[in-house]
């Protein structure tokens, strides 16, 4: 069985690009028929070539290799024309011919070309909060405001529908439109995580710190810059009330011969949040969205305690005051989605910031 090229895998957890395909059974589309396959391997054979990072498994790769990804245009004029009792899931079955995705997730997504470049188009479906698509679209954009390396986002608006579009990191299209794949290694990689335990202290912010000093580290690397980026993001993640921060929501991707973080996706709280994020907060393993938290062990992240007092004062100012701006730049009411209440950074308790209308 054939491998195009080399995964940046470390041992000791399942490989991303299984884990893209879902770790559960996986529904391969074929015109009307589908077929629930368990074989992970099979999986495998039958995924497009659109899976995150470098890596394809498969006995023929040709048809990888073969994988074109439809328009941005052309998802918006299927989206158009579907009966708005369809969910957005039917657009994507139509536009690539055949169902599903490999690059895994809850909401109904694929790859497509826009401006040039592949991005992650992220639709509404059923069952989603109203308006996660402009809720990501939102996030992304503030985490950006906060220093914080994000991905480029983009928000597409068909009718009453929503696509939220993610620039793909780890591809590159070039002015011949041949496109290079980039290693990519998630953190539950780099964590060495063998099963997603909630809890475990080793599925923290703190080990996976310490974890990029031997991914990262090189003597032009500065690797304190590296870790203070990762507390950014656990802060933003705090403050948003983020709560699906898990390994596989973040990574490290290799470029120019060397392992970097790679930019931030996936900042997409839900309405209602717990408290808690999903990776540990300190050493201790303490997974409460809390100031007091985000502050016990900021000096392993390379930030002096008033210096992240600061940021975090700043990441509050942002999503405060900044979230009703980018929702009305984005040609929606103001208040179409209510801004986190952030009470748990003081109290750490549940709160909810659900759409009031």
């Amino acid at each position: 069985m054939p491998v195009a090229t080399q995964a940046g895998s470390a041992g000791g957890g399942e490989p991303d690009l299984v884990a893209g395909l879902n770790r559960k059974a996986w529904c391969f589309w074929s015109g009307i028929r589908s077929v629930i396959l368990n074989d992970e391997l099979e999986r495998l054979e039958r995924a497009e070539g659109d899976a995150v990072g470098a890596l394809a498994v498969c006995d023929d790769i040709a048809p990888k290799m073969a994988f074109e990804a439809p328009t941005s245009e052309r998802l918006a004029e299927l989206l158009a024309a579907l009966p708005p009792e369809r969910p957005g899931s039917q657009a994507v079955r139509e536009v690539k011919g055949v169902g599903g995705t490999s690059l895994g997730g809850e909401r109904p997504k694929l790859t497509v070309l826009h401006r040039g470049q592949l991005w992650i188009a992220k639709l509404q479906d059923r069952g989603d909060p109203p308006h996660a698509p402009l809720r990501e679209y939102v996030c992304m954009r503030l985490a950006a405001s906060c220093g914080i390396q994000a991905a480029d986002v983009d928000l597409l608006r068909v009718g009453e529908r929503e696509v939220v579009l993610v620039r793909r990191f780890d591809r590159a299209v070039d002015a011949h439109g041949r496109t290079t794949r980039r290693l990519y290694a998630s953190a539950h990689t780099v964590l060495r995580l063998d099963a997603a335990i909630r809890g475990d202290r080793s599925r923290s912010y703190v080990a996976l710190a310490q974890a990029l000093r031997r991914w990262c580290g090189k003597a032009d690397v500065d690797v304190t810059a590296v870790q203070r980026e990762l507390w950014r993001r656990m802060v933003f993640n705090a403050v948003c009330g983020n709560g699906d921060d898990h390994p596989r929501n973040h990574g490290v991707l290799f470029e120019d011969g060397r392992w970097r973080l790679a930019d931030a996706f996936d900042i997409a709280p839900y309405p209602t949040f717990s408290g808690t994020l999903a990776m540990a907060v300190t050493r201790e393993g303490d997974m409460t969205a809390s100031r007091a938290n985000l502050l016990k062990d900021c000096e392993l992240f390379g930030y002096a305690r008033e210096e992240a007092r600061r940021h975090i004062a700043q990441c509050e100012a942002a999503v405060t005051g900044d979230w009703s701006t980018v929702i009305q730049d984005s040609g929606y009411p103001a208040g179409t989605l209510a801004a986190p209440d952030l009470r748990w950074l003081d109290e750490g308790r549940p709160s909810s910031h659900a759409n009031p209308l």
